[in-house]
């Protein structure tokens, strides 16, 4: 008799262990950045975007790492002529110049660098909501970028070259909202470079430096700003259809959203929704005889192909389908998805003891 096991191959801080990663499939959100647009391959190699990330292995860090390259390059200068519509190519040109940068410009240049080099993203809007000071909209817009190796979405701002954090936990902008939501986010922290040095806090809400400024959030449906560019898409924003959201009322610059009126909030009741997990295995496997049968899918952007590995053995290639016909009474079968740029996702793990 054969028993066929599903097991995690590492363990994250966002998945309990003994399991492997859930694969939640992506179905509000309607398009990506395409990495075969020439575009890409130009933008990393004129900014030497792969110099950045020399000899870094650990993906968090490589993230970190273009995070603050970004937030070096542009040079802000508040007193300056406000620059046109934030551009990604024209911000990475001219930031070094100076300018009157600000979130909108960073977070559409971070989603483009950050998927150069393989990491699926997305930008995110958020506000404080209805009590913030008439004079100080407190709106923002930062990025999330889904890390495989901690199995999660990660809200990062390069404006600030900052992020939050919970018990050294990395967080979500959902994550950051359900803490400003419990307590004021008491036990979050802003933390700011590569060393993740914690900031103190403010006590004014001021343009993303707050955790209260993310009690609002919303995403773009359309995720290919960069490549499209300088043709724009409709602009619909998901938004958690939850107590809160239902029973207040997002409020920004002192009046009601834009989005009510104009009927662009596409309302997402199920947080596995929001919370799709790129380039994670859905595995069905199932023994026939002296073999398995393995089907694999996923909600991977930019897929250029699975990958299987069995025991100590190397990756190799392997299609959707495929037949593993068993060599010996214990195999350990791995699993992943690899991207157009190299980028793996989470392992996936089978056991098969006879």
């Amino acid at each position: 008799m054969r028993t066929l096991l599903l097991l995690l191959g590492l363990v994250p801080q966002a998945e309990p262990a003994g399991k492997n990663p859930v694969c939640r499939p992506n179905t509000v959100f309607t398009s990506h950045e395409d990495l075969r647009s020439p575009k890409f391959g130009e933008l990393r190699a004129q900014y030497k975007l792969d110099e950045a990330v020399k000899d870094e292995r650990d993906e968090f860090k490589r993230i970190l790492l273009l995070r603050h390259w970004l937030h070096e390059r542009v040079v802000v200068n508040k007193q300056g002529a406000e620059p046109p519509a934030a551009d990604a190519l024209r911000t990475l040109d001219e930031g070094p110049k100076g300018g009157r940068y600000h979130c909108a410009h960073m977070s559409v240049a971070l989603n483009a660098v950050l998927n150069a080099m393989g990491h699926v993203t997305r930008i995110v809007l958020s506000g404080p909501g209805e009590k913030e000071p008439q004079r100080l909209s407190g709106s923002h817009g930062a990025d999330e970028v889904w890390c495989n190796s901690l199995r999660k979405w990660v809200l990062v701002d390069a404006e600030h070259d900052s992020h939050f954090e919970k018990d050294g936990a990395p967080l979500s902008a959902l994550e950051v909202r359900d803490e400003v939501l419990r307590d004021g986010a008491r036990g979050v922290l802003r933390v700011r470079g590569l060393d993740r040095k914690p900031e103190p806090k403010v006590e004014d809400e001021s343009w993303g430096l707050t955790a209260r400024t993310y009690a609002w959030i919303s995403w773009p449906t359309e995720g290919n700003r960069f490549t499209l560019h300088p043709e724009t898409a409709p602009e619909f924003h998901v938004l958690f259809d939850d107590e809160y959201s239902r029973s207040h009322e997002w409020h920004r610059d002192g009046r009601r959203h834009w989005a009510y009126g104009a009927q662009r909030f596409r309302r997402v009741q199920e947080r596995a929704t929001i919370e799709w997990t790129p380039n994670v295995l859905d595995v069905k496997a199932r023994v026939d005889g002296e073999a398995v049968e393995v089907t694999i899918t996923s909600s991977t952007p930019n897929l250029r192909e699975y990958q299987m590995k069995r025991g100590e053995g190397a990756w190799e290639q392997v299609g959707e389908k495929v037949v593993i016909h068993l060599k010996s009474p214990q195999e350990r079968i791995l699993l992943r998805a690899v991207n157009l740029a190299g980028v793996s996702g989470p392992e996936h793990r089978l056991e098969v003891n006879r």
